[in-house]
């Protein structure tokens, strides 16, 4: 080791004190600073486009519009600055001579090679390091995700050194150095066209291809994946180089080198190629991000518990698909979460039997299929995999009936204030969703999943009143939503139950630390129950009216659910709400926690259960609130509570919060001037520092 520790430091020493440190290191940081401020003031320029984009589009993320992209450039900069680093570790010595002479002493080749691969990796680790300062500066003005800065600098240094292995085999095969560094630019050409060509072929030799880019492997580092099959890939690229070079050097050039060796060094070769094969199929993988983005939700692994039997998924893709390799990573994280999960991956172009038995007729579909029994996911989407599954399992999908007639919300209308969006959520979460039934068609209460009265306008008609009634006591479920401007008379049907919905808005002064009106209460907590006890986030309820309880008329066991915070009150001076200017009046206003959502339980014939849950606002559920914290979640899980009576559906929503960064002015002439001046600047400081301090000594 004393060996190559010296060959290492004399390899830096040439580096640091030759104004190759200085020129090459300067650019590379002025290209990284240069690329890197484009990439934050175009994600500046999103986010403050953010809000015309259409609602439920992608939120943006400082990871996939700041992080990724960075990282995706340095390594197109690493691969610039590798030739300059490598041409020049075994060309110098060729070309003058001094290799002969160095290998006189009892040096072994390998400690010479390995020693020069570590110091020209110092210096590229000391550049990387000093790039590093870059996405740091984002730590003033934001919160990136250090799972992901860590990922992408371990991938780049990996992904570096392999280049770098490769490109000193290509200085150990010539004595010019710019020869050598044309064949290390010819490797890494080849490695860039080897990822690149994979999308253009079929899909066996896509994934052949696949699984030997340098960047496919690396795209998982920089996402925040720690995947050992891809480490071993990237140290087996650096060990077989350095062993070929071994030989090469030791041998006088490829004249020297025999058989035996080129048999023993393949050999080392396959054992390597074995390692990787294995640890791809059979080897962990860790996911480094803070909100773990690329592990499978705990309620998709609950389901897949569930599974009693064998379930095969077949996905239809054609060859060049960039969706292929993403279903692929979905659907074996899911094999890989249950040994009954199975799945394949199928071209319908050449193999259109099969895609006529599965009845299939689109590209980029997936068919689950169990016990003859299929289901089509037309999305590579988790949570749609999952809820494909969930209906697999459900015998007989409970339904859930929207009622109409006395202008309550849609499930169909599109708009803001419909309920499409919180539909789709019901049907993902395995229930089926029926629009259309007035109040006076509740069905029977056995057969009946759950019924939704979402915000009524319009007073409701005492016959209706007695039907939903009727349908609780005989043991059906209804979920009630109501608006401080809604229907007149719906505390006719809520007090036979024991609840008021107050006459008043419920003004929220918290509201205001997160930007909201002060009449949209947040909840933060949530009380102990079966239908909420999955739950994790804030509520939003934008003009909600608070409930009261009237135990002595409930006829039934009434449980609250959630509650406002201690500093909202219920406003009655509707002039003021109009003015903006609410005001708190002692004996005049009722101060918090209101009620903002309970349920009403009910004993019926048959060991039969009604309930009844009533929720001070219906706007929360709709298209433009659905989306906003855990708006969503507390929607289908209390809707699937009462159709199925088993607690939660499980299936969490892994929509991830939008990560704006907006920037002043000054704050933007700042990353400019830190990104392409302090951090080249520094650096060309400190280097002709030490070349200046060096040649004063020599």
């Amino acid at each position: 080791m004393r060996t190559v520790a010296a060959f290492a430091r004399r390899e830096l020493g040439g580096l640091v004190h030759s104004p190759i440190a200085c020129a090459v290191g300067t650019v590379f940081l002025l290209l990284a600073g240069f690329f890197f401020r484009g990439h934050v003031l175009f994600y500046h320029l999103q986010s403050f486009q953010a809000g015309a984009r259409p609602p439920g589009a992608e939120p943006l993320r400082i990871s996939d519009g700041i992080l990724r992209p960075f990282f995706g450039t340095m390594s197109l900069l690493v691969l610039l600055v590798l030739p300059f680093l490598a041409a020049r570790l075994f060309s110098r010595e060729k070309r003058t001579g001094s290799l002969a002479l160095l290998f006189s002493y009892p040096i072994h080749p390998f400690h010479a090679v390995l020693g020069k691969f570590a110091g020209a990796l110092l210096f590229l680790a000391v550049l990387l390091l000093a790039s590093s300062a870059l996405p740091a500066f984002l730590f003033f003005a934001c919160d990136p995700d250090p799972g992901v800065l860590l990922g992408g600098y371990a991938g780049l240094l990996l992904f570096g050194a392999a280049f770098l292995a490769l490109g000193l085999l290509a200085s150990s095969l010539t004595a010019s150095a710019v020869v050598a560094a044309i064949l290390a630019l010819g490797f890494f050409v080849l490695a860039w066209g080897i990822g690149w060509s994979a999308a253009f072929v079929g899909p066996v030799a896509g994934r052949t291809l696949e699984s030997i880019s340098f960047f496919h492997r690396y795209a998982r580092f920089s996402a925040g994946i720690l995947d050992v099959g891809d480490a071993l890939f990237f140290l087996a690229w650096i060990a077989l180089p350095l062993l070929l070079a071994a030989r090469v050097v030791g041998s006088r050039g490829w004249k020297g080198v025999t058989v035996r060796g080129i048999g023993s060094s393949v050999g080392i070769g396959l054992l390597l190629v074995a390692a990787v094969i294995a640890a791809d199929r059979h080897g962990p993988r860790a996911d480094l991000t803070f909100a773990r983005e690329h592990a499978l939700a705990p309620g998709t692994i609950e389901i897949l518990a569930r599974l009693d039997g064998p379930l095969a998924a077949t996905a239809f893709y054609r060859p060049g698909d960039p969706g292929a390799s993403l279903a692929r990573d979905l659907l074996e994280k899911l094999a890989g979460a249950s040994p009954r999960f199975a799945y394949s991956i199928v071209d319908p172009d050449r193999n259109p039997g099969v895609a006529r038995t599965l009845g299939l007729r689109t590209y980029g579909a997936i068919v689950l299929e169990k016990e003859g029994r299929r289901e089509t996911v037309l999305a590579r989407d988790e949570e749609e995999i999952a809820a494909g599954i969930l209906r697999l399992l459900e015998k007989k999908p409970r339904a859930v009936r929207f009622l109409a007639g006395r202008g309550e919300k849609d499930p169909d209308e599109r708009g803001d204030r419909g309920y499409s969006r919180a539909a789709e959520r019901l049907r993902k979460a395995g229930l089926q969703v029926e629009h259309g039934a007035p109040a006076t068609d509740t069905g029977n209460p056995e057969e009946a999943g759950a019924l939704v009265l979402a915000g009524p306008i319009h007073p409701l008609h005492p016959e209706e009143i007695d039907r939903l009634e009727e349908f609780v006591r005989r043991g059906g479920k209804l979920a009630v939503l109501v608006d401080p401007d809604g229907s007149s008379n719906i505390n006719d049907l809520l007090g036979r139950f024991g609840i008021e919905a107050a006459d008043e808005v419920i003004v929220d002064p918290s509201s205001r630390l997160f930007g909201a009106d002060l009449q949209v209460p947040i909840v933060a907590e949530y009380d102990r129950h079966d239908a909420t006890r999955a739950l994790r986030g804030r509520s939003v309820f934008p003009r909600a009216r608070p409930l009261r309880l009237r135990q002595e008329e409930a006829r039934g066991e009434i449980r609250s659910l959630f509650r406002t915070g201690p500093e909202a009150w219920g406003e009655t001076d509707s002039l003021r709400l109009a003015q903006g200017t609410p005001v708190f009046r002692e004996g005049e206003d009722n101060k918090g926690p209101l009620l903002l959502g309970a349920v009403v339980s009910v004993r019926a014939e048959g060991n039969r259960t009604g309930r009844l849950v009533v929720i001070g606002d219906s706007d929360f559920a709709s298209n433009r609130f659905v989306e906003i914290g855990a708006n969503g979640d507390l929607f289908v899980d209390l809707i699937g509570w009462m159709a199925k009576g088993d607690g939660p559906l499980g299936i969490r929503s892994r929509a991830l919060a939008s990560e704006p960064l907006l920037l002043s002015e000054r704050e933007a002439k700042a990353v400019t001037f830190f990104s392409m001046g302090i951090v080249p600047g520094a650096y060309l400081f400190a280097a002709l520092a030490v070349l200046l301090r060096w040649r004063r000594g020599s």
